[in-house]
Parts: structure tokens; C-alpha cells; sequence
């Protein structure tokens, strides 16, 4: 997202940011600072990740991702945050327990989408959102934010209707390809020839 496509956001770890006009998702900012003792947005714009604020919003589709993009560009979402402490042994053995645990749960719970949906060259910057009728998902999810919060990993919850190109869909999330998003090409021979 640039920042042309969602206002401005301030400096704080949690805040709700409303879109420009047209089709960009919602952005809630989750951090360590996050007060998620409401259901709805409080007067601080702080809000809470509960379950029953998050199934009520309008918006079809939901994805909790990092801030900022990873070395290859791509933001990662909340599991592969989740996951990248674990494998670098950052999680207690208490938290490596209960992370291991809420991914065997969301494992069995719906389907891995092939490898191939997130090929690079097809579907650049694939990205996963959960729709917002995935309730018996969605009530969990706070488990992975408390997580990340308290080892001061950053996440965003983004909420849309229309988030890029459905490359995959099943009965809880889509994947989509965003629709910034470019795919690496090689350079054109007309390209390799013009000076820069």
C-alpha cells in the first residue's frame, strides 16, 4: 500500500486508519500497546481484535500481516510471523507448545492451497485472507496476536471486500494476487539496450 491509497497513520501501535475513497482495505494497526479490552472501537481509536468485533465488520475478507515487506517484497501474514519465531528459537518452550498446538489446529481446520498457487511469476505477492464467515478460524486468531505482541513482532489487520485477483478460493479464504502487485520479469532486449 502507498500511502496515496490510505490516509496517513500516526505514529502509535494501534489505531484505526479509514480508507481513501474507492476499493482499499480497512488497515488496524495491532501492537504491544494495543488496548484490546473493547469490542468496538474506543474513543482512543484503539480497538480490539476480539472475534465478535472482527466478524461484525462489513468488509468479506480479513488479513493480519507485517507492516513492512520481508528482503523478497512480500509482507508476511500472521502465521508465517508466528512461524519465523519459532523456527528461530525465539519462543519460550511454554509459547513453543501452544504455537505448536494452534498450527496443528489450523492445519486440520481447511485446506493448504498448493504450492503453485503461490508461484512468483504467475501469482506475484499471493496473499491469503480469511473470509469473514470463518468464524471457528477467526476466534483464534487472537492466540497468534498475543504471541506476536509480546515478542514485539508488528502486525496489521486488513479488512476489504475486494483485496486483488482470486487465484484460489475454498470455503474460508481466498488468495489473491494484489492488485499493485508486478510480476518479476526479465528485461526486454529493447530494455536491456536503453540507457538509464
Amino acid at each position: 500500500m502507498t500511502s496515496n491509497h490510505l490516509r496517513s497513520v500516526p505514529s502509535c501501535t494501534s489505531s484505526l486508519v479509514i480508507p481513501a475513497p474507492g476499493r482499499r482495505p480497512l488497515r488496524v494497526l495491532l501492537g504491544r500497546d494495543a488496548d484490546l479490552s473493547h469490542d468496538t472501537p474506543s474513543r482512543s481509536g484503539r480497538v480490539s481484535t476480539s472475534s465478535a468485533w472482527l466478524v461484525g465488520m462489513s468488509q468479506r475478507f480479513l488479513r493480519y500481516q507485517s507492516p513492512v515487506p520481508d528482503s523478497t517484497g512480500i509482507h508476511l501474514g500472521i502465521f508465517a510471523l508466528a512461524n519465523r519465531l519459532a523456527k528461530q528459537g525465539r519462543l519460550s518452550p511454554e509459547d513453543w507448545a501452544s504455537w505448536r498446538s494452534a498450527n496443528d489446529y489450523y492445519d486440520a481446520a481447511y485446506p493448504t492451497p498448493a504450492k503453485s498457487v503461490y508461484d512468483p511469476v504467475a501469482n506475484p505477492a499471493a496473499q491469503a485472507w480469511f473470509k469473514s464467515t470463518a468464524h471457528h478460524l477467526l476466534t483464534r486468531v487472537d492466540f497468534y496476536v498475543d504471541l506476536l505482541r509480546r515478542y514485539d513482532v508488528a502486525c496489521e489487520l486488513f479488512h476489504s471486500d475486494d483485496p486483488g485477483r482470486v487465484v484460489y478460493e475454498d470455503d474460508v479464504q481466498i488468495v489473491v494476487v494484489p492488485e499493485m502487485a508486478v510480476s518479476p520479469e526479465p528485461p526486454s532486449e529493447a530494455a536491456a539496450l536503453s540507457p538509464r
